[in-house]
């Protein structure tokens, strides 16, 4: 199999087959078919569990359909592989939520927190929630 910038022709075919996989997905989702949009995420998921893109749509389309504690779980795993603010958003509202505590707090509080703590790990992968370090006051 001839290789082209250390990427084989079956990897790239395997990525463009995911990507145009989740964008069925998100197109499902805008349509309503919340549950359409699952199955082809996790389908996604069950060929490549460490999809970023893939774990990221399915903590959200769980959110969607009110099911809060089923997206932890790929919602942490996201976190751990990237440092996306909004991702750890995300995963802070599904922390209060899922621990059935409400939204009666900002989640904004959960992510500062995180900041006066920043070596709490947030998953077995031992990467702290928030990266960064809060600056002195």
């Amino acid at each position: 199999m001839k290789k082209q910038a250390g990427v084989s022709k079956f990897a790239r075919a395997a990525t463009a087959a995911e990507a145009q996989a989740l964008a069925r997905a998100v197109a499902a989702g805008d349509n309503g078919n919340l549950r359409e949009a699952e199955r082809i995420a996790r389908d996604v998921l069950a060929r490549s569990p460490r999809h970023l893109e893939a774990l990221q749509l399915l903590g959200a389309l769980l959110m969607a359909q009110k099911r809060p504690r089923e997206a932890i779980v790929p919602l942490e795993d996201a976190a751990c592989r990237s440092a996306n603010p909004e991702l750890e958003t995300y995963l802070a509202i599904a922390l209060r939520v899922g621990d059935g505590m409400g939204l009666d707090v900002d989640p904004r509080s959960e992510l500062r927190s995180a900041f006066r703590s920043p070596t709490s790990p947030c998953h077995p992968c031992g990467r702290p929630r928030v990266a960064h370090t809060r600056p002195s006051r």
